[in-house]
């Protein structure tokens, strides 16, 4: 899902565009991208001017999962928030922020290994 996600929110994404905002291997990239070809969730072209580019969409299977994950997403915080105070979500706001803060720290390692 992560994967269809990073697809659905970038423009003309590349296999290395997805590896970097996952914070994951060009290897593990590649490997997803392929089941996810298979199953016609995405497309896969190759750069007519650069060949050892790939450059990756969302079909329109691939884009329904994407828009019912966001409708997941969205029906979940409400769920969440709906019986919170304006105080309760301001607080919720700062945990998920500061959690949000965590994982990017936690992916820097990894992308400077590369």
């Amino acid at each position: 899902m992560h994967l269809i996600e990073a697809i659905g929110k970038l423009d003309e994404a590349t296999v290395s565009d997805i590896a970097g905002q996952l914070g994951i291997t060009l290897a593990s990239v590649t490997n997803a991208v392929n089941k996810l070809n298979q199953r016609g969730y995405i497309l896969k072209e190759k750069n007519p001017l650069d060949g050892r580019s790939v450059h990756v969409s969302l079909t329109k299977a691939g884009q329904r999962v994407f828009r019912l994950h966001k409708y997941f997403h969205r029906r979940m915080i409400m769920a969440i928030t709906k019986d919170m105070a304006g105080d309760e979500r301001e607080m919720l706001l700062l945990c998920i922020t500061k959690l949000n803060e965590f994982f990017k720290e936690s992916a820097e390692p990894r992308r400077n290994m590369r």
